[in-house]
């Protein structure tokens, strides 16, 4: 079953979100940009996930494992949520 999560890329923990920030899932031919508060959402498939925020790892692993709401920073550092 797919799922919907929603993605905030931020410049350190606590901080505001970064607009502008690309999140690319392997794969995919396309990515997605961060709108003017920092979030996207992305419709995952179950299984295997390999993410990049802005070029760089953010997650690899199974999709079940990701939270609703996952925080990056630009640099793809994945915070508590």
């Amino acid at each position: 079953m797919a799922k919907v999560i929603q993605f905030q890329v931020v410049e350190a923990a606590g901080a505001k979100g970064v607009a502008g920030a690309k999140i690319k899932v392997d794969g995919s031919a396309t990515e997605q940009v961060i709108n003017q508060d920092g979030v996207a959402q992305l419709l995952l498939d179950d299984g295997e996930v390999a993410i990049q925020i802005n070029g760089a790892p953010g997650y690899k692993g199974p999709v079940a494992n990701l939270k609703q709401k996952e925080v990056f920073t630009k640099t793809g550092q994945r915070l508590a949520a």
